[in-house]
């Protein structure tokens, strides 16, 4: 039997089109050339180059995403907020995500068979931007603090966060539990398949606005709610089909095929009510929500040249993903979440809020090679990628980091008795956005749908603005085989 397991295996708009050591390294073109238990996620026929009674398989990668993001002048908010009056700072996150997995396989003593059981996952990174509350000095308190920060800006430090409409931390993860079995009937033909359970779990912080139309404006830092949404979908059931040929002896071919998900996660919003006084005897009841959202299908191609001696082989792949079916996240009160005591206005309910996210289809291109450097002992490998970005420029912001990526993989693979260490370093550069049609605004349950009390109509606008971002990552897989 086979198992594998990551963080935050699909890419495009959440995550990165390449996932272990040695396909980093490879630049993501494994999808006939295949040599260890992660091709479970990627083309499940090639499971027979690791044929053994026991397989092991180890990866772990360090994933550090870099990202900024400098919002464009809005100018209810550079008249209205002093601490904004010359621009918005420019923010930034930078943290590292760590991202193991984990896998064993055995063929049973059967000749045609592998199997394998896996949970595995994407490469993501992980953001944390500021959350524009104020530092609060030690022993005071946060009601005091907040009084007298909002009532005299000048004289508190804040932490500065003008994304915090959109983001401040995020978790999405999605896990494979897969059984996964590849068949091998001639030696020039092999047949993969996996069915997979899928958990989807997602946690996420931002600001909401609270502003009631009476006073105040859309952006009041004092009328800011703090949201956290903590959900899950623990079952979904999913299927990966591969098909490995070698129609000669220099050229080996493969194919994928992963179905789609819809999720439907349930879970809890906790809400922090804004510091103004005049929520003060305001209460929140109720908590469950519900998140539907879609995942998309992914097909996988690829051609491999293999010396015939066997010194170095050149695949190219292509991956496209049908991200278009990721029209939203919807979050839905699953019972009735409503804010109590709201003076003159009594009691008003919590509406469900969509993120509007609108994805496009990618299509990501992925050539790799790999060199004998001594003998079967020492291998090196490169590999470059370029994926088209799933998000376009009005439904961007930096709750998803993402956009037309360039990366590339070095490598090297050492074989010792019954042992194939992997080490990889990849370097994935973003094309810089600059955002002017967003269509991005703020979210509020008051006036989701109904806006009219807004000073210009409408909640203000929050993803217009210069994005950057670039990954570094440090992988590294251990198999046995034995």
């Amino acid at each position: 039997m086979g198992v594998c397991a990551s963080g935050d295996a699909r890419a495009g708009g959440f995550f990165l089109p390449v996932r272990g050591a040695r396909a980093l390294s490879h630049g993501g073109a494994v999808f006939a050339s295949g040599d260890d238990l992660s091709a479970m996620g990627s083309n499940p026929a090639t499971l027979f180059r690791s044929e053994a009674l026991v397989n092991v398989f180890v990866d772990f990668a360090l994933i550090n995403l870099g990202a900024r993001f400098l919002r464009a002048y809005e100018p209810l908010v550079q008249a209205f907020d002093d601490r904004y009056a010359g621009g918005f700072p420019r923010v930034s996150s930078n943290a590292w995500f760590p991202d193991p997995s984990l896998a064993v396989g055995s063929s049973f003593g059967l000749k045609k068979l592998m199997f394998a059981l896996g949970v595995y996952g994407p490469y993501a990174g992980t953001l944390s931007w500021p959350d524009d509350d104020p530092r609060c000095a030690s022993g005071q308190s946060a009601s005091a603090c907040a009084t007298q920060c909002y009532t005299d800006p000048g004289s508190c430090d804040w932490n500065l966060g003008p994304q915090r409409y959109s983001l401040i931390r995020p978790q999405r993860t999605l896990l494979f539990y897969q059984l996964s079995v590849s068949y091998r009937p001639i030696p020039d033909l092999s047949l993969g398949a996996g069915l997979f359970l899928a958990s989807f779990l997602m946690k996420e912080r931002m600001k909401i606005s609270a502003y009631p139309g009476i006073f105040g404006w859309a952006e009041d830092p004092s009328l800011d709610a703090l949201i956290e949404i903590d959900a899950k979908d623990w079952v979904r059931v999913g299927a990966v089909f591969g098909v490995w040929g070698r129609p000669l002896p220099w050229l080996e071919l493969g194919i994928s095929y992963t179905t789609p998900l819809k999720i439907q996660a349930e879970g809890t919003l906790n809400v922090r009510l804004p510091s103004h006084y005049y929520f003060s005897d305001t209460t929140v009841t109720g908590d469950k929500i519900r998140i539907d959202t879609d995942f998309p299908m992914s097909l996988r191609v690829g051609a491999r040249y293999v010396h015939p001696k066997g010194l170095f082989d050149v695949e190219l792949g292509v991956t496209w993903e049908n991200w278009s079916v990721h029209r939203a996240i919807v979050v839905r009160p699953a019972e009735t979440i409503q804010f109590e005591n709201v003076p003159g206005l009594g009691s008003y309910r919590v509406k469900t809020f969509t993120v509007r996210e609108t994805f496009h289809d990618t299509v990501s291109l992925h050539l790799g090679t790999a060199v004998q450097a001594y003998k079967k002992i020492l291998e090196v490998r490169a590999g470059y990628f370029f994926e088209l970005g799933a998000i376009p420029d009005r439904t961007y912001t930096v709750q998803t980091i993402d956009g037309n990526k360039h990366g590339m993989g070095l490598g090297i693979s050492a074989r010792f008795w019954k042992l194939r260490l992997d080490v990889s370093y990849g370097l994935v550069l973003l094309a810089k956005r600059n955002v002017t049609n967003s269509e991005k605004r703020q979210v509020n349950p008051l006036y989701e749908e109904d806006t009219g009390p807004y000073v210009d109509g409408r909640p203000t606008i929050v993803g217009n603005g210069r994005h950057t971002a670039r990954y570094h990552i440090l992988a590294m897989s251990l198999s046995l085989k034995h």
